[in-house]
């Protein structure tokens, strides 16, 4: 199966380590099970299995603190460079093979949907933006064009497990529906007509949700089709010809349709009736017999506490901005009291860890440092992802911190407003527009100062590289 001793080691690396990584604290059987079982029969999936466990250890060889002793620096970058070049070579050879069976006449979807996983796998891993997005939408649309074969009508599409589990797996089909909220989260380009066909999707497995879940891997499934939905219901709503994820922080107007006000009711209540089936099994993790379940229980939470927060900051009129606002400090404060539970676990799992595939603290610190209407609050998650070295997904703590450090010192220096969790007066529209193939972001900040009527902008260039 392997040519060589490196392919082996790196493989070997892969099943070992990197799953366990990519995973978080989250069940590991996409990556340790069914990715493994790929490699057995398929080259193009085992080549970029030991791509992606070459570039973990290559990543890992070059943040080793300290260099060996008995090797120079030279000597260390060298065997790094090495390393990432048999990354390279492994990782080219897996897209050949994919692109071919691609262009084949019978294409086989399970095949191309595990190429294209892990490609966006090795591509965020990098930091690659543009290629890992690219591939995401790519993967997306074959994944919803795929299970629309099988659906009555657009109520069963984005359901809670694969319409055809033989061709493709359960934990596949999962993984592309946290892939889409990757995605919307990050900077989306679809346009609003994708949200509003998107936002009905899943609503057949919402109303049959059982009152109770059967363990932590059932309610991870319902929470991420609730997410899915309330931000392709943000999506449909937005002002802008395309949603470009919560990076973006817009003004109204948002164009509501005829039955938003009704969608959004249903949407407010999803996310509470999700807890209640989810609360037995988040008291027993707290307790000492469930500690070793209270880090993807905590996870959970911090999903439920966004889900919350995505949907409110849309009030429907203009008497539920108050309310709203204090209920988001609250929120806010949680989700900053809970995410060190994620962030040390995954620092005690492995010191180098520095990459997970799904969203886990850093969005959710994000949003809070960002949007929280408690000026310590956000101080105190800002702090969080200055303290965490992580990405997760597309999500990078190092570059989010750094926005938000230069928000923090607009304000302190300025006397600007800080970005209400409500979209007050003081903000009309903060956007981030990637220049992905220069390896920059730009960050526009438009908010109001001291005495005056008309918002100052301010403009931070970042490198992504």
């Amino acid at each position: 199966m392997f040519t060589n001793e490196q392919e082996y080691c790196c493989f070997k690396i892969f099943c070992e380590k990197t799953a366990l990584r990519l995973a978080g604290c989250f069940d590991s059987s996409l990556w340790g099970r069914l990715v493994l079982q790929a490699c057995d029969t398929d080259p193009a999936i085992r080549h970029a299995v030991i791509a992606i466990g070459a570039l973990d250890f290559t990543l890992e060889l070059a943040h080793a603190e300290p260099i060996p002793a008995k090797s120079p620096l030279n000597m260390h970058h060298k065997e790094v460079q090495k390393h990432h070049s048999f990354a390279l070579r492994q990782y080219g050879a897996a897209i050949r093979q994919i692109r071919n069976s691609a262009s084949e006449a019978k294409v086989n979807t399970r095949r191309i949907l595990l190429g294209c996983l892990l490609i966006s796998c090795f591509e965020m891993f990098q930091g690659n933006y543009h290629s890992a997005v690219t591939q995401i939408q790519s993967g997306l649309v074959l994944m919803e064009n795929w299970q629309t074969d099988f659906a009555t009508n657009q109520s069963e599409v984005l359901g809670a497990s694969s319409p055809s589990p033989y061709e493709v797996e359960n934990e596949l089909y999962q993984a592309f529906a946290r892939l889409d909220i990757q995605l919307m989260s990050f900077v989306d380009f679809r346009p609003r007509e994708t949200h509003e066909r998107m936002r009905h999707f899943g609503s057949t497995s919402v109303q049959s949700m059982p009152s109770t879940f059967r363990d932590l891997k059932e309610s991870r499934i319902y929470i991420e089709i609730i997410i899915r939905r309330i931000m392709h219901y943000i999506g449909s709503v937005s002002g802008s010809k395309s949603y470009n994820g919560c990076l973006r922080v817009a003004s109204p107007p948002l164009l509501f349709q005829s039955d938003s006000q009704e969608v959004h009711r249903m949407l407010s209540k999803e996310p509470e009736r999700w807890y209640q089936a989810f609360k037995p099994l988040w008291e027993h993790a707290c307790s000492p017999d469930g500690k070793a379940h209270i880090h993807m229980a905590t996870a959970l939470r911090i999903y439920y506490l966004i889900s919350q927060f995505s949907i409110g900051i849309i009030p429907m009129n203009r008497s539920e901005t108050i309310p709203f606002a204090a209920k988001a400090s609250e929120i806010c404060r949680e989700i900053v009291s809970l995410a060190p539970t994620i962030i040390n676990y995954s620092a005690t799992r492995c010191s180098t860890a520095r990459f997970s595939f799904d969203l886990q603290a850093v969005t959710p610190l994000y949003i809070v440092a960002l949007r929280c209407p408690d000026p310590d609050v956000r101080c105190r998650a800002l702090n969080l992802l200055r303290s965490c070295s992580r990405r997760e997904g597309l999500w990078d703590s190092h570059l989010v911190a750094n926005v938000l450090s230069w928000v923090t010192k607009l304000e302190g220096q300025d006397g600007l407003k800080g970005i209400s969790a409500t979209n007050g007066p003081g903000v009309t529209h903060m956007m981030y527009d990637f220049e992905f193939e220069a390896k920059y972001v730009q960050v526009k900040c438009q908010q109001l100062g001291k005495g005056s009527k008309r918002p100052v902008e301010r403009i931070l260039k970042m490198s992504i590289d």
